[in-house]
């Protein structure tokens, strides 16, 4: 099992690590060309995004209890999904993931998720312990963080 504090996705990929309180989280990595049909896959079945959340961390909880790969590969490719078509905020996430590897930049999703405080999402370039922030964040609140860019020559 790889150590998801430690791991880094591969150049070309997205990462997203599931992380359900109260079971280790999982990291699943797809290759950024073969995301959107992915996702879309998943778009067509229609599914309701509010019932699905909670669908998918019990699923992932399954899985890891039965340690069954498939089923972790199946419920990886919903919480991408999830996190890039979020109701209010997966436009944003889209976009950004798209920076980050137009960038060259790593792309790490965390999908943090506890049936007190709902879900919880972070974009970075490695996993991102969501618990001591869930724990502060009014229910069905969206934050986006965003980390400034650097600056260009011309803006100094």
């Amino acid at each position: 099992m790889i150590d998801v504090f430690t791991f880094r996705a591969p150049p070309g990929t997205v990462a997203l690590t599931i992380d359900v309180r109260g079971t280790p989280p999982s990291s699943i990595v797809i290759d950024a060309a073969k995301l959107v049909d992915a996702t879309t896959d998943v778009a067509r079945r229609g599914l309701n995004y509010y019932k699905a959340v909670p669908f998918i961390a019990r699923q992932f909880v399954r899985a890891r209890r039965r340690r069954d790969d498939k089923m972790l590969q199946s419920v990886g490719q919903l919480a991408f999904w999830s996190a890039l078509h979020h109701p209010k905020a997966g436009t944003e996430m889209r976009a950004a993931v798209s920076d980050a590897l137009r960038r060259g930049e790593r792309a790490h999703i965390t999908w943090n998720y506890s049936k007190r405080y709902g879900l919880v999402m972070a974009l970075a370039s490695a996993f991102v312990d969501l618990d001591a922030v869930s724990e502060k964040m009014p229910k069905d609140r969206i934050v986006m963080l965003a980390r400034p860019r650097p600056a260009r020559q011309a803006d100094a």
